[in-house]
């Protein structure tokens, strides 16, 4: 990858903490997109123990 900026946020809102999270890529290899999102990306595993990671840090 060429470039990979992410940002995170956290707010308070009546129900607890919301977290935002922005991260954008870019690569000048023509559908490496595609690649990256099934080699890097598990959202079905990855989601969870990103969001327990930062509960954690938060609430610490």
């Amino acid at each position: 990858m060429d470039r990979a900026p992410g940002t995170f946020t956290t707010e308070p809102d009546p129900t607890g903490t919301t977290l935002s999270l922005r991260f954008d890529y870019s690569t000048k290899v023509p559908f490496m997109d595609r690649v990256v999102d099934r080699v890097l990306w598990h959202a079905d595993r990855d989601l969870d123990t990103m969001l327990t990671t930062m509960k954690r840090a938060i609430e610490s």
